[in-house]
């Protein structure tokens, strides 16, 4: 049984992973509206680093909406839960999952986003996977800020995967998103890559993005391909984040 569920789990994934990037995620720079300038439904004031901003915009159903879009889905559900990742006991505990609405997303806006989970719960289907599709939870969820050497701030946002087995739900895959604080620039001569090279630069507002992934179950594959599962997992997460946060510069 979980052999065969473990078979459809690799095809799914692996199927909706193939329309990714062809490029390796390592670092990359991702605007963000300016909060000193520009009114946002992710800005609230009890943020004070472009890292809980950029944390804050992905801990939401309209990130979860963005990421699951090129996945073939049926049955979407969407919930908040407490930060249960921090507790074992309450990690698995499905009671505090609170079903939600976009509009009832955007109304935890005042709330601190690592006081909160967003969760989302869907079908995968392929006409080619018999027996009909296999249920997946995918969960986003925060660690505390920390310091970086240069004394500026960096956050980790978690997305963990979880498929259901028909009797519980087992653990998949971890991507792991490092927003580090950075501000940057647009070199009005784009031959120049800083500001500094060029006094005219127009300033950028923006976090940088690393993301890494953990496969956390062992997957019918052999090394090579599951190395290269995990660097499609990465291009996946990575392609639909890009495009979110241009979407929401670009709305601002």
């Amino acid at each position: 049984m979980r052999s065969n569920m473990l078979s459809k789990v690799t095809l799914f994934l692996l199927f909706t992973a193939a329309a990714a990037s062809a490029r390796t995620s390592l670092a990359v720079f991702v605007p963000l509206p300016n909060p000193a300038t520009t009114k946002s439904r992710f800005y609230s004031s009890s943020l004070s680093s472009t890292t809980e901003y950029a944390a804050a915009a992905m801990n939401s159903v309209a990130f979860l909406e963005k990421m699951i879009a090129e996945k073939n889905t049926a049955d979407v559900k969407f919930y908040h839960a407490p930060p249960r990742n921090e507790n074992e006991h309450l990690k698995d505990d499905d009671s505090l999952l609170v079903p939600i609405t976009s509009d009832e997303d955007d109304d935890k806006r005042n709330e601190h986003p690592r006081s909160f989970e967003t969760i989302v719960e869907y079908t995968g289907k392929l006409w080619f996977i018999p027996g009909g599709g296999v249920r997946f939870r995918e969960t986003i969820w925060i660690e505390p800020e920390q310091q970086q050497d240069n004394g500026k701030s960096s956050l980790i946002v978690h997305c963990d995967a979880q498929y259901h087995d028909g009797k519980t739900w087992v653990e998949c895959s971890r991507v792991s998103c490092k927003f580090a604080e950075e501000n940057d620039c647009i070199a009005a001569d784009k031959t120049k890559n800083s500001c500094s090279d060029n006094e005219e630069g127009e300033e950028r507002y923006g976090v940088d993005m690393t993301l890494d992934s953990d496969l956390l179950v062992k997957l019918p594959l052999p090394g090579p391909a599951a190395r290269a599962f995990q660097k499609l997992i990465v291009r996946t997460f990575e392609k639909a984040a890009i495009s979110y946060y241009n979407d929401l510069t670009l709305e601002a």
